[in-house]
């Protein structure tokens, strides 16, 4: 099922691939529909090291960034997460339809890469926002609480946090197609659950 969601603007920093994990956001395009900054993924950056995250520790440490910079980050809301990785696509990668380029842009596990788990941040192609590892690698930590479709879901782009299963999060990507979704107890951890963090913006 799809979900069509209107939110106001999203800004996603094009030089958002490098190697440092916590670096603050210098946004340099502004896309919609989503009002928030985004910050690199939270995953290892050595070649064996691993990413074990639980929803509860995302949130501990957005709250963290929030006491020392004074800004609002958080997690990003599943619609946010999606439009990210699409990055203007409808197709099943984004990166397009061909399984063939599926080496280039994700660390997949069966392509050679010489990773036994997380790969360093931006060892692949970005895609089409500039942002690395949004498909493969590891799935990630979103706002949401666990519904089974999009039926009733906000229609402005907010995290889905009412109703639902809201002891199990929606986690995202860990795949290489655009769409997958998942759920995970909100204090489970395993190597392969990871965050990313963003920042809400101020109004124009």
């Amino acid at each position: 099922m799809v979900q069509s969601v209107t939110p106001p603007e999203i800004r996603v920093d094009r030089h958002w691939g490098s190697q440092t994990c916590k670096s603050k956001l210098q946004c340099s395009s502004c896309f919609s529909p989503c009002r928030m900054q985004w910050l690199p993924l939270r995953i290892a950056v050595g070649g064996t090291r691993q990413s074990i995250s639980r929803w509860n520790d995302a949130q501990a440490y957005v709250q963290w960034l929030l006491e020392e910079t004074g800004h609002p980050y958080r997690l990003p809301a599943e619609s946010e997460w999606e439009y990210a990785i699409r990055a203007g696509t409808r197709t099943r990668f984004h990166w397009g339809y061909r399984e063939e380029d599926l080496c280039r842009y994700v660390n997949s596990g069966v392509c050679g890469e010489g990773w036994e788990k997380t790969a360093p941040v931006g060892s692949f192609r970005a895609n089409g926002f500039g942002l690395h590892d949004m498909a493969g690698n590891v799935a990630e930590w979103v706002e949401d609480c666990w519904h089974e479709n999009y039926d009733g879901a906000p229609a402005d782009g907010s995290p889905w946090t009412r109703d639902g299963d809201c002891g199990r999060r929606v986690v995202r990507g860990g795949s290489y197609r655009s769409a997958y979704r998942d759920q995970s107890d909100a204090g489970f951890r395993f190597f392969r659950l990871g965050f990313r963090v963003g920042r809400t913006l101020d109004a124009p």
